[in-house]
């Protein structure tokens, strides 16, 4: 097997060495700033309420109350364009429903038309 073979364990442990520094300098340049910033960043907000430091406070108030407002208006907007389409169907289906009754109409008028004719022929024979 070349796994075992003892003269490849100077490669593998080159390509060994290689990869794992590779992936542990990615690890430290990359992910744990990130990883420390979101860290630092909640430890300063709990602190900041535990204290009764306003502004961290007022900050998510504000934050909040901006969310609530939006999501009202967003709710408004979805509920009149609701409304909107429903008269735009109530109004489609009152127009349907005429040429329906128009067809109908001509439909029972062109069929006493035709008894009419019928008739007439009936008498003529």
């Amino acid at each position: 097997m070349p796994q075992l073979d003892k003269l490849t364990y100077s490669t593998q442990i080159f390509w060994l060495l290689v990869s794992f520094t590779s992936f542990y300098f990615i690890i430290l340049k990359h992910i744990l700033p990130n990883i420390l910033l979101n860290i630092k960043t909640r430890e300063n907000m709990i602190n900041s309420m535990l204290t009764g430091n306003t502004s961290a406070s007022t900050e998510v108030k504000d934050s909040n109350e901006q969310f609530v407002h939006l999501s009202d208006r967003l709710i408004a907007n979805v509920r009149e364009t609701l409304s909107n389409v429903r008269s735009d169907l109530q109004t489609s289906q009152k127009n349907v429903q005429e040429f329906q009754n128009l067809l109908i109409a001509d439909d029972i008028s062109n069929t006493l038309i035709d008894l009419e004719e019928t008739k007439e022929a009936v008498r003529n024979i």
